[in-house]
């Protein structure tokens, strides 16, 4: 993964999610000791707003993810010496005993396999973080639904309220993993555009946001009955979590 943007702080807070899920869920990814630091940051405030945190304003967020980042990077100043630094374009580790160049910090990067690695000899509290979270294992119906699709085997075209049903249940997992979750509008909006890249429609064409939540997600179709957290094997983290905040107020 390259540098990416920082999300606005006035930003949809469903974006911050996924994006902190994307990161979560990939094997592998690298980015500079800032981005890192950053995203520790930002998955510390999402973790500790919700209905049962006192209520902060986005100025006292952007404060508690700063202090949170400043943490990390006093950490990663402290054992510099240490950290697993790589160089673009090539990819190469930096050598050891040279002196780190002024902006190390945004210029060098590491990836989360040794990151990970890292952390359990030098900063073993980071390992409580999902953005470090080992991948779980492909699960065997998984397996084997790739094997059908593979084989070309002839299944009838699933009604769409259950694709739907699908996809908002894959992204709220997700969402879980890292003690967040959405609201049901935002799901619905994400969940019209993801049938739409699918080539998913319904009997009078492309799916809007307001008919997927209307006819497929509201009520005991599924936003009462969602789980509101994951079994504990299934949390892909290690550390205390907190209970799910939520993560749009709108």
């Amino acid at each position: 993964m390259t540098k990416q943007n920082k999300p606005d702080e006035q930003g949809d807070a469903l974006t911050a999610a996924d994006e902190l899920a994307e990161i979560a869920g990939q094997g592998n990814c690298g980015m500079p000791p800032a981005m890192w630091a950053y995203y520790f940051g930002m998955e510390h405030v999402e973790r500790n707003t919700g209905p049962d945190y006192p209520v902060l304003t986005p100025s006292q967020q952007s404060t508690l993810r700063t202090v949170a980042e400043g943490q990390i990077m006093r950490t990663f100043d402290a054992q510099a010496d240490t950290l697993p630094l790589s160089e673009a374009p090539l990819g190469l580790r930096w050598p050891k005993g040279q002196p780190l160049p002024p902006k190390w910090r945004e210029g060098l990067y590491m990836t989360k396999v040794e990151l990970r690695a890292w952390a359990k000899e030098h900063a073993q509290e980071l390992l409580g973080s999902a953005l470090l979270a080992e991948p779980a294992p492909e699960s065997a119906p998984a397996v084997e639904a790739a094997t059908i699709a593979e084989q070309g085997t002839d299944k009838t075209m699933p009604d769409w309220r259950d694709e739907a049903r699908r996809i908002v249940t894959e992204i709220h997992n997700r969402h879980l993993k890292i003690g967040m979750e959405g609201t049901l509008s935002k799901y619905a909006e994400t969940v019209a555009n993801a049938l739409r890249n699918e080539g998913i429609r319904g009997p009078n064409g492309w799916l809007s946001a307001g008919t997927v939540k209307r006819e497929a997600l509201t009520g005991k179709q599924w936003w009462q009955i969602r789980p509101r957290s994951l079994p504990p094997e299934d949390t892909g983290s290690v550390g205390n979590v907190g209970n799910v905040g939520s993560i749009d107020a709108g």
